[in-house]
């Protein structure tokens, strides 16, 4: 049933005189409730570059975020909005700040030594006359740093078979390291299986079993053995 002039409307306002706002519906002209029809405020008003938010944070410089919303744009806290990104996450996945900060800055820093490595051995590339291997190892490690993040990100929504025990995935004997399907039969189940993979794959450890697979100088054992008994064979 529409709504005609001097009804109350479900929030309890009397829809007459200023508060009556009219309009068009499927080609006939209908009345609402102005009070609670109005139209939304463009914050850009009322936060300006140097003002505070409500959290007291200078909204200038990085802390300046600029959104585009039905009103137009709309200045914003950058640090207020990436708490409450992150407490959102947090709540999704049940996560606590302490896990998630540790796990920051185990990503920084992991980033940094990452970064560090492949400056060293780019440097050494080109002072050899590698460019070319130089900018695909470059490349390599950031795919590497990519997969490091996909991870670690696994590994808090679901506990490693080697957080506990990591020894016997990296401090085996290296005279006489697990077979293929022994590190396969060491990782079955594992909830993060898949990106260790992943992460094995791109950042090619020099030792260890990961994600199902024993990698020794950076390639899988298995296939060096491969290769070393067609060399062999060839003799």
């Amino acid at each position: 049933m529409a709504i005609e002039i001097g009804d109350t409307c479900k929030r309890g306002h009397v829809i007459s005189g200023d508060n009556a706002q009219r309009y068009i519906n499927q080609g006939k002209q209908r009345v609402r409730c102005s009070t609670c029809n109005q139209p939304p405020r463009n914050s850009e008003s009322r936060k300006q570059p140097g003002d505070l938010c409500k959290n007291g944070h200078t909204i200038i410089g990085d802390n300046l975020m600029v959104r585009k919303t039905p009103a137009g744009l709309v200045n914003s806290c950058a640090t207020c909005n990436r708490d409450a990104v992150k407490k959102s996450y947090n709540k999704r996945y049940n996560i606590s700040d302490e896990d998630r900060d540790k796990r920051d800055r185990n990503q920084s820093k992991s980033a940094l030594q990452s970064a560090r490595r492949a400056a060293d051995k780019a440097d050494e590339l080109i002072v050899k006359g590698k460019d070319d291997s130089a900018l695909t190892y470059l490349k390599l490690n950031k795919r590497g740093e990519r997969a490091s993040d996909a991870l670690q990100e696994a590994m808090l929504k679901g506990r490693a078979k080697c957080a506990g025990n990591p020894a016997p995935y990296i401090d085996y004997d290296e005279e006489f390291p697990p077979t293929k399907d022994q590190a396969y039969a060491m990782c079955k189940g594992c909830p993060v299986l898949v990106d260790c993979a992943r992460f094995a794959s791109a950042y090619r450890p020099a030792i260890g079993v990961w994600g199902g697979e024993a990698y020794s100088n950076g390639s899988l054992l298995h296939k060096q053995e491969a290769t070393r008994g067609n060399s062999t064979e060839n003799l």
